[in-house]
């Protein structure tokens, strides 16, 4: 949904708001114009905000009047509060740091496996370098490929590998 809404140039409308002038304030007309193209766009965003969610989701939003306020409550409600995110992102980063391919898993699955954790630390906010899980993934696997770890590891592009090579 960020995608989109940075995509169509309306990001910054959902991220920090805009303020309506208090009744019986003067506005000249280039404070006018910039007001009337903050309502366009918070109205562009907060109907996408609104097209996006499902069916269950909807009545939680539908009483925002704006982008932001629509948005927090999203966040609110699936992120939670600074201090759950905080605890979130602390039981993920030990469940990453906890990862280890079992003898009996494939590499796709524990690859699957680790991808997943990283995407939900990613979700919190929280980037981790395609060199830092290339480095965990090395380290946690099975004996049976300490050749391939160390042949990885002595032709000393560790820092080049990505999750894309």
């Amino acid at each position: 949904m960020k995608t989109l809404l940075l995509a169509e140039g309306l990001w910054s409308i959902v991220d920090k708001g805009f303020s309506e002038p208090a009744d019986g304030v003067e506005l000249s007309d280039e404070q006018k114009r910039v007001l009337e193209t903050n309502r366009i766009n918070d109205a562009k965003a907060l109907s996408k905000i609104q097209n996006a969610v499902s069916h269950a989701i909807f009545p939680r939003i539908m009483g925002a009047t704006k982008a932001k306020e629509a948005w927090e409550i999203l966040q609110q409600e699936f992120q939670g509060s600074i201090k759950e995110i905080a605890i979130k992102l602390q039981n993920l980063r030990r469940e990453f740091e906890n990862l280890k391919m079992k003898d009996s898993e494939s590499m796709k699955d524990y690859f699957s496996r680790v991808i997943d954790v990283v995407n939900h630390i990613k979700t919190y906010g929280e980037n981790i370098t395609d060199q830092r899980i290339v480095e965990k993934i090395l380290i946690s696997l099975p004996e049976k490929y300490e050749y391939i770890v160390a042949a990885i590891e002595e032709s000393k592009y560790l820092s080049s590998l990505s999750m894309h090579n």
